[in-house]
């Protein structure tokens, strides 16, 4: 993980990829099982030795950097007392919850510290997501695994503090593999990829579809409840129904019961969540079925379907005026059952 640390390469490189949520939206937060399948893209973080660039005393000796939409954000750190300088509300909230629990640095970034502290350098970190953060692969969670192996801190309590989120998305990004979860952090890894290419080649045809906008999860989840008045938002049974729904994703080997399964789970969350499916709103004329991937409203939807025709799937995005990716596009190597 770690190499030498020099003015020009990188100190400490690391990758976390994104995740993709097949089922459990909404209902994970209230103990549902969830199924997830990891991405090819996710997030970078290099860390290299730099001069200090701002006008803060040395002892702001951490810089980071990230790219959100068109400008790029800066956080100044004094991981001696955790003050942060930054127009980033989620650098403070994170600083914050460091000095509370008095965190303290990972033991090679220490140790580095101290070698270097009367030499004016710092180190400067560098996030950077690679690709489109309307997505929404998990930009935040990734970027929480990574800067939780800075601190040495559990992710996950990290991430309930900053976004309240169940945890399935950290989980995703420590294993890097399809798995089930449910909180507060019960995990099952799948031994095999859950999308396989036996199910979308042999059997039909699945894609990603990409409608050109985006919702954060906690924006959608607090418009639900604002919506319904009501929590929790499920019932034990609607939970146990969830689950059941995540488990069977997991061992199903057919095309047509992944469509059947994700059919019955919008159906379901329609009617508690007082929402018209995806669907049934945009893709009524869709021969197989269309299902949003995590908070509704969010860019990325998966599309299912019986259709041999390879091309058909992808003139019927165009057709609809939006994005369109092959599988093999966004999940890592796929190998069949």
């Amino acid at each position: 993980m770690y190499t030498n640390l020099s003015s020009t390469s990188p100190f400490f490189s690391f990758f976390v990829p994104g995740k993709i949520l097949l089922s459990g939206e909404y209902a994970l937060l209230e103990g549902s099982v969830g199924a997830a399948m990891v991405s090819k893209f996710g997030q970078y973080l290099t860390l290299t030795s730099s001069q200090i660039s701002s006008n803060l005393s040395k002892d702001y000796w951490l810089e980071f950097s990230s790219q959100r939409e068109q400008e790029v954000l800066t956080a100044f750190i004094n991981p001696s007392t955790w003050e942060c300088v930054s127009e980033e509300k989620k650098w403070h909230e994170a600083c914050s919850f460091f000095k509370k629990n008095k965190c303290s640095l990972h033991f090679y970034l220490q140790e580095y510290k101290n070698q270097n502290k009367d030499k004016n350098k710092g180190l400067k970190g560098n996030f950077h997501c690679n690709f489109n953060l309307s997505w929404g692969l998990g930009s935040s969670s990734s970027w929480i695994c990574l800067l939780s192996y800075l601190i040495d801190f559990n992710p996950y309590d990290l991430n309930s503090f900053l976004f309240k989120g169940s945890g399935y998305d950290i989980a995703v990004g420590l294993y890097q593999q399809d798995l089930l979860f449910s909180k507060p952090s019960h995990i099952s890894l799948a031994s095999f990829p859950l999308l396989s290419k036996k199910k979308y080649q042999e059997q039909g045809h699945a894609f990603f579809a990409f409608m050109g906008k985006k919702i954060s999860s906690q924006q959608s989840l607090e418009m639900a409840y604002a919506q319904n008045k009501k929590r929790p938002l499920f019932s034990q049974k609607e939970i146990n129904l969830i689950s059941s729904f995540s488990r069977a994703l997991s061992f199903s080997s057919r095309i047509e019961e992944w469509m059947k399964i994700l059919q019955e789970q919008d159906l379901l969350l329609s009617f508690i969540l007082g929402r018209s499916t995806l669907q049934h709103s945009f893709f009524s004329d869709f021969p197989g079925t269309i299902r949003p991937l995590g908070a509704w409203g969010g860019d990325l939807v998966l599309g299912l379907t019986t259709q041999t025709d390879k091309k058909f799937c992808q003139r019927y995005c165009e057709e609809k005026k939006i994005g369109y990716l092959n599988i093999e596009e966004i999940l890592p190597c796929l190998l069949p059952d």
